[in-house]
């Protein structure tokens, strides 16, 4: 039996794990309705009860939190792993080329764009050298890339963020527009240098046909006298081919069979053609009318003749075919001409359309060929666009707008 009067430790634990969870009220019922035990199975009985209602106690002192902490983790386990997702998702959708360098340079992660700019598959490109300078304007494959690197972390260690951007198209515009502004101040040279000429010219040419006219050949100056006639001709057709590079021509808009138009002018070149052993094909497929300069566009197609011709010195073939695409107002018409000659080196064609520009030899061009026709080909409205291989050929792919209204600027 316990001392009169006194509880016994594990009675008190008991009471009071049973006020914890709210079961004091049990725990003295059990006791109350037992007959007197002897101590030592009170005591055992106090620790039985007190074992029962500990489970409850520690779930909800200890069990309890830790699992309110585990459910917070998982959530923010779960918003971390969307916000991966969604860094990731917007990386590898992003247009522009992504990739992650280590301090080694070498590649640790790149995204799709950046292995499509690259021309390279992820598993390749991943572990191996960019081989790109981290930093300004690079040329790869044809396409123009613009590169920028900046510092980041990569799995805890410092590494390199490089971006890829093609500017391939933006290059091209630019290189559209300062050809402009070349041709521009070209015409404007070619306008005042045409006018300061064009009166002398007159009276040169004047007095040499007069003088002509009057000697016979036997004379010993026939010869000269109609030499100096000869080129003041052709001075003469140099200066219009200025007035017209610098817009200063006149001309009216006319409608006309563009098909036909092209073959009118291919017929002008045949005869040269045949002489240098060129065969050539004209394949019509505009099929409709052209609103624009009739004589502009037969020098067009007579100037680019000339020059395919002029390009296969032992003789080849020339092939001309025009197309029609688009409908009502989005329609275009193309011309393309494709010769089989010596080509063009990729570092010459930047140049080409410039004013005075040739690489034909004294006497054989004056460099206003492809120049006139760029100016004629922008005054409708229209692109030119050149392809050439060395060694193999050349062409040149002309786009005119047919549009309601379009066809030759007015002055």
């Amino acid at each position: 039996m316990r001392p009169e009067g006194k509880a016994s430790p594990a009675r008190l634990v008991t009471t009071l794990a049973g006020c914890i969870v709210g079961a004091e009220v049990a725990a003295m019922a059990i006791l109350t309705i037992l007959p007197p035990l002897p101590y030592w199975a009170e005591t055992a009985l106090d620790a039985i009860l007190l074992s029962a209602m500990a489970g409850p106690a520690l779930h909800y002192m200890v069990y309890r939190p830790l699992e309110q902490a585990y459910a917070a983790l998982e959530r923010s386990g779960r918003e971390l792993e969307r916000s991966r997702m969604e860094f990731r998702h917007i990386v590898e959708r992003n247009p522009d080329g992504a990739l992650i360098l280590d301090a080694g340079g070498l590649v640790r992660y790149a995204n799709p764009a950046a292995c499509s700019l690259l021309g390279r598959a992820p598993g390749e490109l991943v572990g191996s050298l960019m081989g790109l300078p981290l930093g300004g304007e690079t040329e790869l494959e044809g396409r123009w890339l613009e590169v920028a690197a900046s510092k980041t972390e990569w799995e805890g260690r410092d590494a390199t963020l490089v971006s890829l951007r093609d500017i391939t198209e933006s290059r091209r515009l630019r290189e559209r527009l300062l050809q402009s502004e070349k041709l521009s101040a070209g015409g404007s040279l070619a306008a005042g240098v045409a006018h300061e000429i064009n009166n002398p010219l007159g009276v040169i040419l004047g007095f040499a046909q007069v003088l002509a006219d009057r000697m016979r050949q036997e004379d010993a100056f026939w010869g000269p006298i109609k030499a100096i006639e000869r080129e003041a001709l052709r001075c003469k057709s140099l200066v219009q081919d200025l007035l017209l590079f610098s817009r200063q021509g006149k001309e009216e808009a006319e409608e006309f069979d563009f098909d036909s138009a092209v073959a009118h002018a291919l017929a002008l070149v045949k005869a040269r053609a045949g002489v240098q052993g060129v065969t050539l094909a004209h394949e019509a497929g505009a099929a409709g009318n052209f609103r624009g300069g009739y004589i502009r566009l037969q020098e067009v197609v007579v100037n680019l003749a000339v020059n395919a011709i002029d390009a296969m010195p032992q003789g080849g073939s020339l092939k001309v075919r025009t197309w029609r695409t688009g409908v009502n107002g989005d329609s275009r018409i193309f011309l393309r001409m494709e010769d089989s000659g010596t080509g063009i080196p990729a570092a010459v064609i930047p140049k080409i359309f410039e004013p005075f520009f040739t690489t034909k030899g004294p006497g054989k061009g004056t460099g206003l060929g492809l120049a006139l026709v760029h100016e004629i080909v922008t005054k409708h409205g229209g692109t030119i666009e050149v392809d050439s291989i060395p060694g193999q050929g050349t062409a040149f792919t002309v786009a005119l707008p047919v549009a309601a209204g379009a066809g030759v600027s007015p002055e």
